[in-house]
C-alpha cells in the first residue's frame, strides 16, 4: 500500500477512535464550518442528534443540522436538570397566569398555566417529574441569523395535544429548512383550542422552506406581530381548524406550497387574517373539507390577501370569492418547472417491501406493480378513504391518483413515504485493538450508539454514580435493556467483513461484554448521552477497513468485491453532460461556471462506471458519477460528490498514475441477494460514509459510525 493512501487512512482512523479509558484525547469544541458560496462568509455549523444537543447548539449566527428525530416531550429529562434555571410566573389577582418556566438565553420550556408545580423547591422532587408530566411548550428565542435544517428527513415531534409543537419568538433572519414537524397524539379529536404546528411571534424576516407541517392540530403556521415571512415549497395538511392564521403580520408570502387534506371544524377557514397582509402565489389548495359552509378566507377590515396563479380544486363546503378565483388557474399542469415554477404535485417513494400494486380505479382492478422505492407523483386526491391490514397492522389512508406515463393509476397512500426506504441492513464499523508507544491500549470496539440514541425512547441505564466513570461494563439488567432497545438478542451473531483480506469473522453476542465509554470529545461526563455504547472484542487486531453486521444470518459474501482501477478517457467521451439540475435546487448556484477537468472509466462485468472531475476557479471540488448498464447503456445510477469542510474527495486509483493508490474504491456484489455496491469515494471529518447500491430505487446504506463531535 502506498504511503499517501496510508496517511489518508490513518488520518480518518485517528479522527474517529478513542484512546485507552485512562488516556483519552479531548477536543475543545463541537463547532465546525462548512463551505458556502465563494461570495459568502462561512458560518458555524452544529449537529444535533437529540433535544439536548439541539438546545445546547442554539445561538445567533449559525446553522444547526438535525440528524435524528427529536421527540420534545420524551427527551425533557435530559434537559431539565437545574432548578436555578426555573422562573415561577405568579398568577394575577384572579388566580390566572401562574406557570413555571425553564429559562435559558436562547430557549425556554414553559409549563402550563394549570401546572401542578407549586414552587421552585417542589421541582426537585421525583427528578422534575411534576414539570415534565404536565403540558409544556418549547420556545426558541433571540437567536438571530439562525438556520435549523436537516439533510435526512428528520422530524421535530410533540406527543401532547395542547400548544404548538415549537414556537419561535423575537428572531430576525431565521430559516427552517427540510424539516417535518408535527404533533403525535393517539386521539381522534385532534389537538386543543390552540395547537399550531409552529408559531412565530415578534419576529422579522422568517423563511420556512421545503418543510412538511402535519397539522395533527389546529393549524400549520400561526403568526403574531411578524414582519416578513416567506413559506415556500412546503406542505400543510391534516389541520382541524385552519391552514394558516396571521395576526398583526405584514409581508407574508405563501409561494409554491401545497395545502391539502385538511378537515376543518368549528367555523373554520383555510386562511385566517387579523390586521395582516398576505400573498398566496403558485400554490395548490386541494382536497380540503369543512364540516359546515365556511369562507376559504376569513379576514377583518384591516387585512388584505391576494392570490396569483394558484390551483384550487376539490375543496368541500368552502366559499370561494370572485377575487380568489381571479388568481387561480384551471389546470395544475400549467404549473411546471419548464416555466420556472415549482410543481404542486408531490413526489413520494413506494415503501411496500414486496412492491405496490396500482389499479385502474380506487380499489379497482390491478393493472401493474411499482417496485419498492419507485419514485411516484401524486396528481389526485380521491377522498376515497380505506383501512388495509398489512403484517398484522391496520393501515389507514386514502386512494390517490399517480401519474403513470400518460395515464392516471391509483394506489393506497399508506404505502408511500417522503424518502426512500432503507433495506434493513444496519452496518457498523469495528475499531480494532490499538496499542500506543507508551503502552496504553484501546480494546477492539463495535460502536452501537447511533442505533441506541436514535431509538424513539431510550431509558437512562447508567446510575448516577457511574456517570463520572470513564468506562463502564453494563451489568445484566443494563445489558438486557440495551439489547432490547436496539433489537439485538444474545442469540445473534456479530459478522465482521474485513475488506482488504476478503474475510468474514463471526462472534457470538452472548460471549461479548457490553461497555459504555466516554466520547473523546466530551470533557467531564455529565449524562448518559456523553457515552458510546457497544461490544468489547478485546485484542482483535484485524484491519480497520471493515463492515459489521449483527443478526441471525451472515449478509456478506466473499470473492465478489474488486478494487477499482480507473482509466482516463477524453471529456467528450463522458456519456452524459453534467447539468446542475441533477443536484438539489438549493445548491445549484455552487455549480455556476464549473467545467470538466478529467474523466475516467472503470468496467465491470455488468456495469460501466464513469467519473468526471468538475473544476471551478482552478479547484476540483465536485465529481459527477454515472453508472450505465454495460450491455444496453441504460442509466442505472448517478450522483454528484461534493468536497466540503465535513467531507473530502478521496483520490482515484488510476492506471496512468505512477504513484497509484491500492484498493481505494471498490465495487461488487458484497451483500447476499442485494444489488451490486460501490464505495470509497468520500472521506468524512464529520458524519459517516455510506455504501452505494447500484440501483434505480435502492437508497445508500449509511454506516452507523457515531462520528460525533
Amino acid at each position: 500500500m502506498k504511503l499517501y493512501f496510508k496517511l489518508i487512512c490513518l488520518l480518518v482512523f485517528f479522527s474517529q477512535i478513542g484512546l485507552n479509558a485512562n488516556n483519552r484525547t479531548k477536543r475543545s469544541s463541537n463547532k465546525i464550518t462548512i463551505k458556502k458560496e465563494t461570495n459568502q462568509q462561512s458560518q458555524p455549523v452544529y449537529f444535533a442528534a437529540n433535544l439536548k444537543e439541539f438546545l445546547d447548539a442554539l445561538g445567533a449566527n449559525r446553522t444547526i443540522i438535525i440528524t435524528n428525530d427529536i421527540y420534545i416531550k420524551e427527551e425533557l429529562n435530559q434537559v431539565v436538570t437545574d432548578t436555578s434555571k426555573f422562573f415561577m410566573k405568579q398568577p394575577n389577582a384572579n388566580g390566572i397566569g401562574g406557570q413555571p418556566k425553564y429559562n435559558n438565553e436562547f430557549y425556554a420550556i414553559e409549563g402550563a398555566y394549570w401546572s401542578s408545580v407549586a414552587t421552585k423547591e417542589s421541582l426537585t422532587k421525583n427528578n422534575f417529574s411534576e414539570f415534565i408530566k404536565d403540558e409544556i411548550k418549547l420556545v426558541v428565542k433571540k437567536a438571530h441569523n439562525l438556520t435549523i435544517m436537516t439533510n435526512n428527513s428528520s422530524s421535530i415531534i410533540m406527543t401532547q395535544s395542547e400548544d404548538e409543537v415549537i414556537s419561535f419568538e423575537e428572531l430576525t433572519n431565521f430559516t427552517l429548512l427540510n424539516l417535518s414537524i408535527f404533533h403525535e397524539i393517539e386521539t381522534d379529536g385532534g389537538c386543543g383550542e390552540f395547537a399550531p404546528v409552529i408559531a412565530f411571534k415578534n419576529a422579522t424576516h422568517i423563511t420556512v422552506d421545503n418543510c412538511k407541517l402535519n397539522g395533527s392540530g389546529t393549524e400549520g403556521i400561526h403568526t403574531n406581530n411578524v414582519n416578513g415571512l416567506t413559506v415556500v415549497h412546503t406542505d400543510v395538511f391534516n389541520c382541524n381548524k385552519r391552514g394558516f392564521s396571521f395576526e398583526k403580520s405584514k409581508g407574508i408570502i405563501i409561494s409554491n406550497c401545497t395545502i391539502y387534506s385538511n378537515t376543518l371544524t368549528n367555523s373554520p377557514s383555510i386562511f385566517y387574517l387579523i390586521e395582516s397582509e398576505v400573498q398566496i402565489l403558485k400554490t395548490s389548495i386541494t382536497s380540503n373539507t369543512s364540516d359546515t359552509s365556511a369562507p376559504m378566507v376569513y379576514k377583518d377590515d384591516k387585512s388584505t390577501i391576494t392570490f396569483k396563479e394558484c390551483y384550487i380544486a376539490e375543496n368541500t363546503n368552502f366559499t370561494i370569492t370572485p377575487e380568489i378565483m381571479a388568481g387561480t388557474i384551471k389546470n395544475p399542469v400549467e404549473i411546471s418547472e419548464k416555466e420556472g415554477i415549482y410543481t404542486p404535485y408531490k413526489n413520494y417513494f413506494v415503501n411496500a417491501k414486496s412492491g405496490l400494486n396500482y389499479r385502474a380505479t380506487p380499489k379497482g382492478k390491478i393493472v401493474g406493480k411499482f417496485p419498492i422505492n419507485t419514485k411516484v407523483t401524486v396528481i389526485k386526491y380521491t377522498k376515497v378513504f380505506d383501512e388495509i391490514t398489512d403484517g398484522g397492522k391496520v393501515l389507514k389512508g386514502e386512494w390517490v391518483g399517480i401519474q403513470q406515463k400518460t395515464d392516471t393509476v391509483y394506489v393506497f397512500n399508506s404505502f408511500l413515504s417522503s424518502s426512500p426506504t432503507d433495506l434493513e441492513l444496519k452496518i457498523y464499523e469495528l475499531s480494532p485493538y490499538y496499542k500506543e508507544e507508551n503502552g496504553d491500549t484501546r480494546t477492539a470496539f463495535v460502536n452501537l450508539s447511533d442505533t441506541y440514541f436514535s431509538s424513539i425512547k431510550y431509558d437512562n441505564m447508567l446510575l448516577n454514580q457511574e456517570i463520572t466513570s470513564d468506562t463502564i461494563v453494563l451489568n445484566l439488567k443494563q445489558r438486557a435493556l440495551f439489547l432490547k432497545k436496539i433489537n439485538i438478542s444474545d442469540a445473534d451473531t456479530i459478522f465482521i467483513y474485513e475488506i482488504e483480506n476478503d474475510t468474514v469473522y463471526s462472534y457470538n453476542v452472548k460471549n461479548l461484554p457490553l461497555i459504555a465509554c466516554v466520547n473523546i470529545y466530551v470533557g467531564a461526563s455529565e449524562n448518559e448521552s456523553d457515552f458510546e455504547f457497544g461490544f468489547d472484542l478485546g485484542k482483535l487486531t484485524i484491519n480497520y477497513s471493515n463492515f459489521v453486521y449483527v443478526g441471525k444470518e451472515n449478509p456478506f459474501q466473499t470473492k465478489q468485491l474488486k478494487p477499482m482501477v480507473w482509466k482516463t478517457i477524453a471529456n467528450k467521451d463522458f456519456p452524459i453532460k453534467f447539468d446542475a439540475k441533477v443536484v438539489n435546487k438549493d445548491i445549484r448556484s455552487w455549480f455556476d461556471g464549473v467545467i470538466p477537468e478529467k474523466s475516467y472509466i472503470f468496467k465491470d462485468n455488468n456495469y460501466n462506471y464513469f467519473i468526471q472531475n468538475l473544476e471551478r476557479d482552478g479547484s476540483v471540488n465536485y465529481r459527477y458519477m454515472v453508472v450505465l448498464n454495460a450491455t444496453s447503456n441504460e442509466l442505472i445510477f448517478s450522483d454528484v460528490l461534493i468536497d466540503s469542510e465535513g467531507s473530502y474527495l478521496i483520490p482515484l486509483n488510476t492506471e496512468d498514475n505512477e504513484n497509484a493508490y491500492n484498493e481505494i474504491q471498490w465495487s461488487g456484489a458484497l451483500f447476499i441477494d442485494k444489488p451490486v455496491v460501490t464505495f470509497g469515494y468520500e472521506g468524512y471529518s464529520f458524519g459517516c460514509p455510506s455504501i452505494t447500491l447500484i440501483s434505480k430505487t435502492a437508497p445508500p446504506i449509511s454506516i452507523l459510525c457515531d462520528n460525533r463531535h
